[in-house]
């Protein structure tokens, strides 16, 4: 921000950003919440969001003072036009936070808390503290006057020119081989599912050592029978595996998972040095979960509804707020044409790449925060749509 716009707005911004982690860090200790990955996770898409914010408020600031008005006029101004966008973009993340702490569970219900609350306190900043803190300023007898540019940025996309309209048809093509493509993906290839959608065990099996996965692979091919066991290495060292099986998920009783323990530290041995199976249980397997096929299915369910709930309550936010039938339309295709794309890729590319691509509860997570950013860029077009004709508000 300090690059882009300048010395003192990037401070503005940079302030209004830390008293955002303040606030939000506050109100989850007040609850008493615990500080998961997925949480961190929601922390860094709110700062996203108050990021938007700023850039929404400093642009049409800066179009302002090109417009030839004066520094407060430019920015009493700039904050009226750009405050709409910001409402709207927050609200339509916002929804899709609710939906996801009305249908999530586990981690994604603190992911969700995290979000929802992230949201309110970056508007909160992004708005009204950032406002603040720029109207003190420009209101100084001796307040310098703010490009909000720099030598760097000034001419940073200034004055492109791009015939979307004109090439349309192009980019019509263009999407629909790429759509067609994915949804062969899906058709003939599928998903790879995680245990949130099957049913399974999942075990965390840390080594001493730097491990190959397709050893530790090999070493499971035949240690569960007739259910395979799936391996993913977890982290950067790579010391840490995830396993999966199906094996017995019918059963709940101790014994069944003492009998996996002693198979994978049967199997595992020559990766393992001078440990027994106690020590194996003990200090390897760091992290274990079981989830029955009853829960998984109820996981699936609830995973469906909360994307479909989420692209129709946009959609109708869409419609309310720009009363015109074509936005919200136009907004559920754009939706609906990336969502297709980003599962068909993973449909496409798993068992390819060299990492995990399961389809899990993370992965709901992740796509209804994409979809909570895609509207935030279509809001802020159809802002200025709107803005620009006057035809539509």
């Amino acid at each position: 921000m300090v690059v882009y716009y300048g010395l003192i707005p990037g401070i503005i911004a940079d302030l209004a950003l830390f008293a955002n982690v303040f606030f939000l860090m506050g109100i989850l200790a007040s609850f008493g919440a615990v500080l998961t990955l997925p949480g961190i996770a929601g922390i860094v898409l709110t700062l996203g969001m108050a990021v938007d914010g700023n850039v929404l408020i400093y642009e049409r600031v800066r179009e302002e003072k090109e417009a030839g008005k004066t520094q407060k006029k430019a920015v009493q101004e700039g904050l009226g036009h750009a405050m709409s966008a910001i409402i709207d973009a927050n609200v339509t993340t916002l929804i899709t936070g609710i939906i996801l702490f009305i249908f999530g569970s586990g981690p994604i219900l603190g992911f969700a808390t995290t979000l929802v609350i992230g949201i309110i306190t970056s508007f909160i900043t992004s708005v009204f503290l950032t406002r603040l803190m720029l109207e003190t300023y420009v209101n100084r007898e001796n307040a310098k006057d703010l490009a909000f540019t720099t030598k760097a940025t000034s001419a940073f996309l200034q004055n492109t020119k791009v015939d979307f309209i004109g090439k349309r048809k192009t980019f019509y093509i263009v999407s629909g081989i790429v759509i067609l493509i994915c949804v062969l993906g899906l058709t003939f290839r599928g998903l790879s599912y995680g245990i949130d959608f099957t049913g399974g065990r999942n075990y965390i099996v840390q080594f001493e050592e730097k491990v190959n996965v397709e050893k530790v692979r090999s070493l499971l091919e035949n240690t569960f029978e007739e259910s395979s066991a799936q391996v993913i290495s977890i982290g950067t060292n790579n010391d840490k595996v995830r396993i999966s099986t199906k094996y017995k998920i019918e059963e709940n009783s101790e014994t069944v998972d003492n009998e996996i323990e002693a198979k994978l530290y049967n199997d595992l041995k020559p990766l393992l040095k001078n440990t027994t199976l106690e020590q194996f249980v003990n200090k390897n397997i760091v992290n274990s979960q079981k989830v029955g096929p009853t829960i998984a299915e109820d996981i699936k369910t609830s995973a469906i509804w909360a994307v479909i709930l989420s692209l129709l309550a946009v959609s109708i936010y869409i419609f309310i707020r720009f009363s015109h039938f074509a936005f919200s339309m136009g907004t559920m295709l754009c939706l609906a044409h990336d969502t297709i794309i980003i599962i068909g890729s993973f449909a496409l590319l798993w068992g390819i790449m060299p990492f995990s691509m399961e389809m899990d509860l993370n992965f709901i997570a992740a796509i209804l925060t994409y979809i909570g950013f895609s509207v935030n860029d279509t809001v802020v077009i159809f802002d200025r749509i709107r803005e620009n004709t006057q035809a539509f508000w």
